[in-house]
C-alpha cells in the first residue's frame, strides 16, 4: 500500500484512483498549458512530445507561460511560477514518459487516426493503474475508447484556452467509464485550479447525479452522445 503526505504532515492511504503524477502528451498550445498548470498546482509532470527538438521549443514555451503567470496570476510572482518549472521533466520516449503516470492527458492534434495510433501504443506501455484522458474538443470519447485497451479508465477532460484565466473545464465520460475514474478526474480538475465553471458533459444525467450525490456540486450539460 502506498501513501500520500498531506500539507499538515498526515499520512493517508493512496487509492487506485488518486492522482499524483501526470503525463501530458503533446506540448502545443493547450498541452503545454495543462502541463504547466498541473505543475503549478504541485503535481509531478512529464511533458511528452515526439522529438527532442520539439521539446527544446517546449521549454521556451513553458518559460513564457511562467512569465505570463507572474504578470497575471495572483501569488505567482516571487518564486512560485518558477518553482513550477522545476516540477516538469521532458521526454520523447513514450514508455519512459508514462511509466509512473497516474493520469495521462492526451493533447495531440485532432485527428482520429493519430489518436488511434497514440492510444494503441499507450495501451501497451502505461501501467494498469493509469487513467487516460483526451483533451479533444471535437471528438467524442466513445470514438476512442476501444483504442485505449482500458475503456473503463478513459474519458474526456478539456480545458479552455488560456487555462489560467478562462478557468473552464469540461469532463465527459462514456458509457463504460468507471464511476471512480470519473470522480478522480473531476477531483483533479478541481485541484489544479478553482474553476469558475466545471462542466460535466453527459449523455446520462441520472448516472452523473448518482456518482456525485455525496460530492461537491457540479454543473451538468446533457449531450446527445458520448
Amino acid at each position: 500500500m502506498s501513501y500520500v503526505i498531506t500539507s499538515d504532515g498526515t499520512q493517508i492511504h493512496r487509492k487506485a484512483t488518486d492522482i499524483a503524477s501526470v503525463t501530458v502528451l503533446g506540448t502545443g498550445v493547450l498541452g503545454s498549458q495543462i502541463a504547466y498548470q498541473s505543475a503549478y498546482s504541485g503535481f509531478d509532470v512529464t511533458a511528452y512530445d515526439i522529438s527532442d527538438e520539439i521539446l527544446k521549443g517546449a521549454e521556451h514555451r513553458f518559460a513564457g507561460i511562467a512569465a505570463s503567470y507572474e504578470l497575471e496570476v495572483d501569488g505567482a510572482a516571487g518564486g512560485r511560477a518558477q518553482d513550477a518549472l522545476a516540477r516538469i521533466v521532458y521526454s520523447s520516449d513514450l514508455a519512459e514518459a508514462v511509466q509512473d503516470a497516474d493520469l495521462v492527458v492526451e493533447a495531440v492534434p485532432e485527428r482520429l487516426d493519430l489518436k488511434r495510433e497514440v492510444y494503441t501504443k499507450l495501451a501497451k506501455t502505461a501501467p494498469a493503474k493509469t487513467i487516460f484522458a483526451t483533451n479533444s474538443s471535437t471528438l467524442m470519447p466513445s470514438a476512442m475508447a476501444d483504442f485505449t485497451g482500458r475503456p473503463e479508465r478513459f474519458l474526456a477532460l478539456h480545458f479552455a484556452d488560456p487555462v489560467w484565466s478562462s478557468k473552464i473545464a469540461e469532463v465527459m465520460g462514456h458509457p463504460r467509464t468507471d464511476s471512480s475514474v470519473y470522480r478522480a478526474v473531476v477531483g483533479f480538475a478541481r485541484r489544479i485550479a478553482t474553476y469558475k465553471r466545471l462542466f460535466l458533459l453527459t449523455y446520462d444525467p441520472e448516472r452523473v447525479r448518482r456518482i456525485f450525490a455525496d460530492g461537491p456540486s457540479v454543473q451538468m450539460v446533457v449531450a446527445g452522445k458520448a
